[in-house]
């Protein structure tokens, strides 16, 4: 729940950061390991929680910009920057609808033949997301 979640919130940031700072099995450095998978989870971790208990959506599109702009081919990665700017001022807005357009104008099924079943899903909440925001 909420609670338990917020009870282990430093201890889900420490992970995250700590994973972005090792080395992976094959080499990499740690902050590529799932097309940047510490930055998105570190910036869903700002964005989803309250203000109260240190959320913040500039910390959240400092991390979501970097698994953004590194790691596009991941379409999780560019709707959860689309989401957090789609909460920002009107500009953030826009440039949400600029990237989820950019986003859809691709096909799920060959976007990333790697992940074709979670991009389907990515999509569909991009697609809604969009709607969202209007023209």
């Amino acid at each position: 729940g909420i609670l338990s979640s917020l009870s282990r919130k430093a201890e889900l940031i420490e992970n995250a950061e700590g994973a972005a700072e090792r080395i992976t099995r094959t080499g990499e450095p740690g902050e590529t390991y799932d097309s940047y998978g510490p930055a998105r989870v570190l910036g869903r971790i700002y964005f989803k929680l309250p203000g109260f208990a240190g959320g913040s959506n500039s910390k959240s599109i400092e991390y979501l910009k970097i698994a953004y702009e590194n790691g596009s081919e991941f379409a999780m990665n560019v709707w959860y920057y689309a989401e957090v700017l789609a909460a920002g001022s009107t500009s953030q807005k826009n440039e949400a609808k600029r990237i989820l357009d950019k986003l859809l104008s691709h096909d799920p099924e060959t976007y990333n033949e790697a992940r074709v079943v979670e991009t389907r899903v990515e999509f569909e909440e991009a697609k809604k997301l969009r709607r969202q925001l209007g023209n």
